[in-house]
């Protein structure tokens, strides 16, 4: 696997630099849904990174990512604040999905773009 990992103190991130025609300015984050880890996107990732910069990441307590003491949907969209990139496109899946359409509604100027492939209709309330 062709990613350099950097560990913070809330998260793992990995990073997948773009390899071919940078067609996007800033990156591809991928969040995960419930139950998994960023495993779940398997070659995905690489795939991407013909394109943009790619960054996976485990939400707290699972993968590499410690828990949060306040494991609500409003810490979540914190914790996502200091961890995010200023400025990325969101790619969310299941639960991932529903935090990443909670922080694109909260902070709409860091957020490119966005799609929740197979999101729950209740998450989009």
């Amino acid at each position: 696997m062709n990613a350099a990992t950097a560990t913070n103190p809330q998260t793992l991130l990995t990073a997948y630099p773009c390899t071919g025609v940078r067609l996007y300015a800033e990156p591809i984050l991928l969040v995960h849904g419930w139950g998994i880890d960023s495993q779940i996107w398997q070659t995905l990732p690489q795939q991407l990174s013909q394109f943009a910069d790619v960054l996976t990441l485990d939400l707290p307590g699972f993968g590499q990512s410690p828990p949060l003491e306040d494991y609500s949907q409003a810490g979540l969209i914190r914790w996502m604040a200091e961890v995010l990139p200023e400025r990325c496109y969101l790619l969310g899946l299941s639960l991932g999905g529903m935090l990443s359409c909670a922080f694109a509604a909260q902070y709409p100027q860091r957020i490119s773009g966005s799609d929740y492939p197979f999101q729950q209709p209740q998450f989009c309330r």
